[in-house]
């Protein structure tokens, strides 16, 4: 139930999104993600810095994630929240990035 109201929260987020920005159109579904707006070449340049913060995230977390998974192994959820964890942490990394570059160019 859950997973459907956030399916039809974000449908209607991108429609309306669409509908005030129609010369940035998103897609509703795809597999490039929607915070790839790579208008120009420092957006592009925003973006690669960003993800590669992220791939270095990833580079100490899974590590570290599956030695949780290994040490915790006798709870049932210890999978779901290593997960969980690495999800939110990819996003934090990704929009921290974003917010402090973007800032910096503002400057």
């Amino acid at each position: 139930m859950l997973l459907a109201a956030l399916t039809f929260t974000w449908y209607v987020l991108v429609k309306r999104f669409n509908k005030k920005n129609p010369e940035n159109r998103l897609r509703s579904a795809g597999l490039v993600p929607s915070e790839f707006l790579d208008t120009d070449e420092g957006q592009q340049w925003i973006t690669f810095k960003a993800c590669r913060n992220v791939y270095i995230f990833f580079s100490v977390g899974l590590p570290i994630a599956a030695g949780a998974c290994f040490l915790f192994s006798g709870f049932v959820l210890t999978p779901f929240i290593v997960i969980g964890v690495l999800g939110v942490g990819q996003y934090l990394v990704y929009w921290l990035t974003i917010r402090k570059l973007n800032k910096y160019n503002w400057r």
